[in-house]
């Protein structure tokens, strides 16, 4: 059990330097087509100042209502933002804040040429309310934290072929937003 503590304590200290080492991407959700050509620049401009290739992106949910459509997070800008990190960018770490993750998973898990966008090096933060992801055609309501895991689960495995893709436990840390506040995430990034 103390070593577990260690490891998490050493994760967090570990998550904190990074964040503040690198570059930051901020998202703001709701977002528009618009924004993500901006997203865009900013990522094309990263990558011609060659820093260090590693890109931090932070996601403020908060205003994100629920009413998203599949549609809506298929634009070419997007996908062509997502897919540009990928290809472009040795380390990245993403962090959502906020209470709305429906949509925010959607668009953090696009698939492009068959190809997935990957959660490895992921944080959310999450507070204690209802959590809505997108599943299929409509949004799944889920109460706990653990039916919530199981339903990131079954998100990643939009394409059936992807059958070894499990990186919940592995890739994907929750923290809740007291966490992050000591972390120095919340107030030294979102006033």
């Amino acid at each position: 059990m103390k070593i577990l503590k260690q490891h998490k304590l050493l994760h967090c200290i570990n998550t904190n330097f990074f964040l503040f080492k690198n570059n930051i991407l901020y998202l703001g959700l709701p977002s528009s087509e618009k924004v993500f050509e901006l997203i865009l620049v900013e990522l094309l401009l990263f990558i011609i100042l060659d820093k260090d290739k590693s890109l931090s992106i932070l996601i403020n949910s908060s205003s994100e209502n629920h009413n998203y459509y599949q549609a809506q997070y298929s634009h070419l800008n997007l996908i062509t933002c997502v897919d540009c990190i990928n290809r472009n960018f040795n380390y990245v770490q993403t962090i959502v804040l906020g209470k709305g993750l429906g949509s925010i998973m959607y668009l953090l898990t696009t698939i492009n040429k068959n190809k997935r966008c990957s959660f490895k090096n992921s944080t959310l933060s999450i507070e204690s309310v209802p959590y809505y992801f997108y599943s299929k055609n409509d949004f799944t309501y889920k109460k706990n934290l653990i039916e919530a895991k199981k339903t990131l689960n079954t998100l990643y495995y939009l394409n059936n072929t992807y059958t070894t893709f499990n990186c919940v436990e592995r890739d994907v840390n929750v923290i809740d937003a007291t966490e992050a506040l000591r972390l120095g995430i919340l107030d030294t990034i979102l006033i």
